[in-house]
C-alpha cells in the first residue's frame, strides 16, 4: 500500500472544506492528465497525475482522522462555515439548490396581469421604421390622479441649486437633458394643450452608473400628487417576463463560447402614444437665467412600474412579428435576457459571432440597437 502523504497533490488539504478556486469541465480533462496514476489500496482512491500534480479519484472516507462521534455524521459545506448550520437551513439550502436544476413551470397569470396584456396586445402599434408604440397601462379602476406641478417645481429648483454648486454634475446633467432632446426622446409642449385633461408632471434627478462617470437621469413615477395618489399606483405592473439569471448563467454550460452585450436605451426606443404623454411632464432649463420650460416625455420612462414590462415585451412582440428570418437570434431574445443585458453563447466563436450579427439585424427591425 502507497503511502499516501508521501505523493505530491495538487489539493493537500482535499479533506477541509474551503472556497473553490476553479471549476474545470471534463471536457478539458483529458489535456490536463499526464497518464500516470498510483493506487493507494483497496477501497482507496487512485491518484492520477495532472499538470497540476496529482488529483484523488474515489473514496476517501479512511485516508484522514475524522472526528469522533456516536453518531453518524454530516459534512456540509457552507458559504459561511464558521456559522451554524441548522437542520432548516440544510434543507432550505437543498431545495434552492434542486429548484435550480429544475426546469420552469407554468406560472399562471392573475387577472390583473391578463388586463395588462391585454392592454398591450390590442393597444401597440408599428411604425413604418418598424419602431413600436405602446399605450400606458392604466387600471381599469384606476384612482384619480391630484396634481404634480407644484411639487416638481419644488423639486427641480432644488435640482437646479444642486447642479448650481456641482458644476462637474450641471455639465453631465445638462448633456444627457440635451441628448435626450436631440434624439427625439422629449419635446417641449405647452401647458394649453392639456389644461382640462388628466395629466402628471414627473420630477426627476440624476445618478452615476456604480463604477463609472455615466448620468442617467431618473424620473420619479411615484412621486404622490396633491391627493396622495402617484403615476405608478395608476399603472399596471405587468407579468414578470423577464429570465431568472441563474437559468441563464446556468445555460452557459451548454456552451464552449458565451459572450455579453447589452441593448442601447432598450426603454428609450419605444414610442408612448401621444395622446398619453400629457402623463409623462417634466420641467426642465439648462441654467438659471433661461424660462423654465413644460417638456414632454415621448418614450417609455426609467421610473415608471410598467417600463420594464414594455421593454421585455415590445422584444417578445418583435421576436413574434420578425423571428422567423433570424430564428436563432429571436429565441436568444425570449430566453437570454436580463434587464437590457444580452447573455448567450455558441459551439464556436465563428458561431457566436454570426448570431450576434443576426442579433443586430434582427432587433434593427424594432429600431434597437446593441450597445458598441
Amino acid at each position: 500500500m502507497v503511502d499516501q502523504s508521501t505523493i505530491p497533490l495538487a489539493d493537500q488539504g482535499y479533506h477541509t472544506p474551503a472556497p473553490i478556486d476553479l471549476l474545470l469541465g471534463s471536457d478539458i480533462l483529458g489535456q490536463v492528465l499526464d497518464g500516470s496514476k498510483v493506487s493507494l489500496g483497496p477501497g482507496r482512491p487512485i491518484a492520477f497525475g495532472t499538470i497540476f500534480d496529482f488529483a484523488l479519484l474515489g473514496p476517501i472516507h479512511d485516508l484522514y482522522t475524522a472526528p469522533v462521534s456516536k453518531t453518524e455524521s454530516t459534512h456540509i459545506v457552507s458559504a459561511q462555515p464558521e456559522l451554524e448550520v441548522s437542520t432548516h437551513d440544510i434543507r432550505k439550502s437543498l431545495e434552492k439548490f434542486w429548484e435550480s436544476e429544475e426546469p420552469q413551470l407554468h406560472v399562471e397569470t392573475t387577472p390583473l396581469q391578463d388586463q395588462c396584456e391585454e392592454i398591450f396586445r390590442t393597444t401597440t402599434t408599428r411604425k413604418p421604421s418598424g419602431q413600436y408604440t405602446v399605450t400606458l397601462p392604466f387600471l381599469h379602476n384606476m384612482p384619480e390622479l391630484g396634481s404634480t406641478h407644484a411639487i416638481a417645481l419644488r423639486r427641480f429648483l432644488n435640482l437646479e441649486k444642486k447642479l448650481q454648486a456641482d458644476p462637474y454634475l450641471r455639465v453631465k446633467y445638462i448633456d444627457f437633458m440635451a441628448d435626450y432632446q436631440k434624439l427625439g426622446h422629449m419635446s417641449p409642449c405647452h401647458p394649453s394643450t392639456f389644461a382640462h385633461k388628466p395629466h402628471f408632471y414627473i420630477p426627476h434627478h440624476g445618478i452615476f452608473k456604480s463604477g463609472s462617470d455615466k448620468l442617467r437621469t431618473v424620473f420619479d413615477g411615484s412621486c404622490k400628487s396633491s391627493n396622495g395618489v402617484s403615476l405608478n399606483d395608476c399603472l399596471h405592473t405587468g407579468p414578470a417576463l423577464q429570465q431568472d439569471i441563474v437559468d441563464i448563467i446556468l445555460s452557459f454550460r451548454t456552451h464552449p463560447v458565451v459572450f455579453s452585450t447589452d441593448i442601447c436605451m432598450m426603454f428609450r426606443n419605444i414610442l408612448i402614444h401621444p395622446d398619453q404623454r400629457r402623463y409623462q411632464l417634466i420641467l426642465w432649463r439648462s441654467s438659471p437665467d433661461q424660462p423654465l420650460l413644460t417638456y414632454a416625455l415621448n418614450t417609455v420612462t426609467y421610473g415608471l412600474r410598467s417600463s420594464p414590462y414594455h421593454a421585455i415585451r415590445t422584444l417578445i412582440q418583435l421576436a413574434d412579428d420578425e423571428g422567423h428570418r433570424y430564428p436563432a437570434a429571436a429565441q436568444v431574445l425570449r430566453k437570454s435576457i436580463f434587464v437590457d443585458d444580452i447573455l448567450t453563447g455558441h459551439d464556436s466563436v465563428v458561431k457566436a459571432q454570426a448570431l450576434q450579427n443576426d442579433l443586430i439585424n434582427l432587433l434593427a427591425l424594432g429600431g434597437f440597437q446593441l450597445s458598441k
